[in-house]
């Protein structure tokens, strides 16, 4: 999972690889994800600086859920959360 924040010092720094490019990233403890009450499983996180104009608080990976449906025409996405574990 990928949060944006600001970052804090002396964090330990990590490689992030994304479909836009490389860069650093700064390791944070595991996060509970957890969606509408499900809980999802414990994820890998890091944090990197929230982007201009972003309104979100970051990234969600996909391979969290059993399935993902994205309706472009109707601009919403449906996700299948995986049980716990």
């Amino acid at each position: 999972m990928v949060l944006f924040k600001t970052l804090r010092g002396g964090a330990t720094r990590v490689p992030m690889r994304t479909a836009s490019g490389a860069g650093m990233a700064s390791a944070e403890e595991p996060q509970r994800l957890r969606i509408k009450g499900c809980g999802v499983r414990e994820v890998e996180t890091v944090s990197v600086p929230r982007p201009e104009g972003a309104v979100e608080d970051g990234l969600l990976p996909l391979n969290v859920f059993r399935a993902v449906y994205v309706s472009n025409s109707e601009k919403f996405v449906v996700v299948d959360p995986r049980p716990g574990n």
